[in-house]
C-alpha cells in the first residue's frame, strides 16, 4: 500500500496531480513522521499456496523438480545451502545468466537475506528465471515474477526502487536483456524521469553531512527510503568523490550499504542532530574539504528522488501500463529441468509477447 502522513491507502496517480506525493522532511520531523508511515517491508520467502500455483502453472512437475534438486546437491555439495559463492561461480562457470549479473540473480533469489539458498528459494527462482517461464498477467506466474523482476533491479535492498534502478530497470528493457547495469542514455534518462514522476514517490529530508573532521557541514538533500549506498552516489555527485572510496560514519557506527537512510535515523534519540561524516579511504586519510565544501548543492528534479515501490510496480504491470518486463529475469539457458507448462514449445519471445507485461 502506498501510505500518506495518517497511515491510509492512496492512489499514487492521484497524489501526483495534487503534490501530495512530495515530502521535504527536516530530520527533527522524523519521529513524528515515522508514527503515521509505515517502513516498506522485506519480502520474506514461504512456501504457499502461491507459490505452489506457481510452479504448476509454469510447469514444474516431479521430473523438472528433480533435476532442480540433482542441480542443488550438486553446488550446494551435500551441505544443505547454496551459498553465494558457489551460486556466482557455478552459474558464471556454464553461463546460465547473462554476463556479471550472478550476483544480482542471487539477490533476488534470497528474499530472507540471509546469504544463502535452501532448496525451495533456489528451485522457485530457477523456474521463475527460467527461459520458458510463462509470464502472465494477473496470475501466479505474472506476480511471481513480477516480484522477482522488482528484486533484480532493487540493488540497494530498500524495499523500493530509487531513480537510478528504476532507469536501469528501463534500459534493460529496452534491449529486451536481464541486465542490472545497462548503459542509460539520454532519452531513458528523461523516459525514467516520465515514469517516476507517474508511479513513484517522493519523501525527502535534509541530511547534515560533514566531508572530513575538520570540514564544515552542509545540508544534502536525500530520499528518506534511499539506502546509505544510494547516499554515496548522490554525494559523489555533490562532492566529486567516487562511491566507491566512501565511508560514511554516524556517531560511532560505520554504516552498512544496505541499510535504509530512514530506518536508521528513526533507531536515533535525536535524529535531529544526526551528522554523517564522510570519509574518504582511498588514501587511508580524512578527506578535507577545501572548496568543496563550499560546494552549492544545485536543484534536481523530484522525480529523481522518487522511490517506486513494489505495489505501485506491481500495480502498473499488471495495469499494461509498463510493458516489456516479461522479458526481464530470464536465464540465458537452463538445460537441467524442461518446464512442460502451456508455453514450454514456444520461444520465449512467444512467452514474452503473451505475458504483455
Amino acid at each position: 500500500l502506498k501510505l500518506t502522513g495518517q497511515g491510509k491507502p492512496v492512489d499514487a496517480r492521484a497524489r501526483c496531480k495534487t503534490g501530495e506525493h512530495q515530502k521535504t522532511m527536516e530530520p527533527s520531523h522524523l519521529q513524528s513522521w515515522n508514527q503515521g508511515l509505515s517502513l516498506i517491508p522485506v519480502p520474506v520467502f514461504q512456501v504457499s499456496w502461491e507459490t505452489d500455483n506457481f510452479l504448476e502453472e509454469a510447469g514444474c512437475d516431479a521430473t523438472a523438480s528433480a533435476g532442480i534438486r540433482a542441480l542443488f546437491d550438486q553446488i550446494s555439495n551435500g551441505t544443505g545451502v547454496v551459498s553465494r559463492d558457489s551460486f556466482c561461480h557455478f552459474f558464471r562457470q556454464h553461463r546460465i545468466c547473462p554476463p556479471d549479473t550472478e550476483g544480482a540473480f542471487f539477490r533476488a533469489l534470497d528474499r530472507q537475506k540471509v546469504g544463502h539458498l535452501d532448496f525451495n528459494a533456489f528451485r522457485l527462482g530457477c523456474v521463475a528465471a527460467h527461459p520458458d517461464c510463462i509470464h502472465t498477467l494477473n496470475s501466479s506466474s505474472g506476480r511471481e515474477r513480477c516480484r522477482f523482476i522488482f528484486d533484480f533491479y532493487n540493488a540497494s535492498e530498500s524495499g523500493a526502487l530509487t531513480f537510478q534502478e528504476l532507469s536501469k530497470l528501463l534500459a534493460a528493457r529496452s534491449l529486451g536483456t536481464s541486465d542490472d547495469e545497462c548503459a542509460i542514455d539520454l532519452a531513458q534518462i528523461s523516459s525514467a524521469l516520465d515514469l517516476a514522476t507517474k508511479i513513484g514517490d517522493v519523501e525527502t529530508l535534509n541530511l547534515r553531512v560533514q566531508v572530513g573532521l575538520s570540514g564544515a557541514e552542509n545540508m544534502v538533500r536525500v530520499s528518506s527510503q534511499w539506502s546509505w549506498a544510494s547516499m554515496k552516489q548522490e554525494l559523489s555527485s555533490v562532492f566529486g568523490i567516487p562511491d566507491q572510496e566512501q565511508q560514511l560514519v554516524l556517531g560511532t557506527r560505520l554504516l552498512k550499504d544496505s541499510e535504509c537512510i530512514h530506518r536508521t535515523l528513526c533507531e536515533l534519540d535525536r535524529p535531529e542532530s544526526a551528522v554523517v561524516l564522510l570519509v574518504r579511504k582511498c588514501s587511508g586519510q580524512v578527506q578535507d574539504t577545501g572548496d568543496v565544501c563550499r560546494m552549492q548543492i544545485q536543484s534536481a528534479a523530484d522525480a529523481a528522488f522518487a522511490h517506486v515501490t513494489f505495489a505501485s510496480f506491481c500495480w502498473h504491470v499488471e495495469s499494461e501500463e509498463l510493458r516489456g518486463t516479461s522479458r526481464l529475469f530470464r536465464f540465458r539457458k537452463f538445460r537441467y529441468a524442461k518446464l512442460n507448462g502451456p508455453q514450454s514449445q514456444e520461444s520465449s519471445a512467444a512467452a514474452s509477447h503473451q505475458g504483455g507485461a
